[in-house]
């Protein structure tokens, strides 16, 4: 089809040329850059960038003016102290709080891992939670002279012996847990 223009020339409909580079195409919206704006990833002119602290801040991970290497700002009580990752809480790696330890996953540990010591490796016992592994193991190999048994009947008598202490043993973990963490300044 074609219509008359101005001068009454017959003209052919047309496609509209394709768009300029960062121009939008008629019906859809812009999202490119606009007059007046830099092209995209150029700075705006007091914008602060990825990466970078609002003006006025220091650099993430500096200090604050007037502040020293602790302060409110660099974390969790840090202990500055030589390391290879920096300053770090002492006793903890990180600068992280240690962890307590759960009471039901001790009472747990000791019901089906007793007998080779589970519940000792969990509260930090590691030589006592050897004795009961080898303990037991021999107890097992040896069992078939008899002699074995005698091994099971301590292990059988040291397991009831360490249920009557096991929360005592605890509250004397979780109690040196709370003191490290409150001299590095986490609890």
């Amino acid at each position: 089809m074609s219509q008359p223009d101005e001068h009454g020339t017959p003209q052919q409909w047309s496609a509209p040329p394709p768009p300029q580079h960062g121009q939008p195409q008629h019906g859809q919206p812009s999202y490119g850059p606009q007059y007046g704006q830099p092209p995209y990833g150029q700075p705006q002119y007091g914008q602060p960038q990825y990466g970078q602290p609002p003006y006025g801040q220091p650099p993430y991970g500096q200090p604050q003016h007037g502040q020293g290497p602790v302060g409110p700002q660099s974390g969790y009580g840090l202990v500055p102290h030589a390391g290879p990752a920096g300053p770090v809480a002492a006793g903890h790696p990180g600068g992280y709080p240690a962890a307590y330890k759960d009471s039901t996953a001790a009472w747990l540990l000791w019901f089906f891992l007793g007998w080779f010591g589970g519940h000792h490796f969990y509260l930090g016992k590691t030589a006592r939670g050897v004795v009961y592994l080898v303990v037991t193991i021999l107890s097992f190999l040896t069992s078939f002279i008899l002699i074995g048994f005698v091994g099971y009947l301590v292990m059988f008598v040291l397991w009831v012996v360490d249920a009557t202490q096991l929360n005592r043993r605890l509250h004397e973990v979780n109690s040196r847990t709370f003191a490290a963490n409150r001299a590095a300044g986490l609890a």
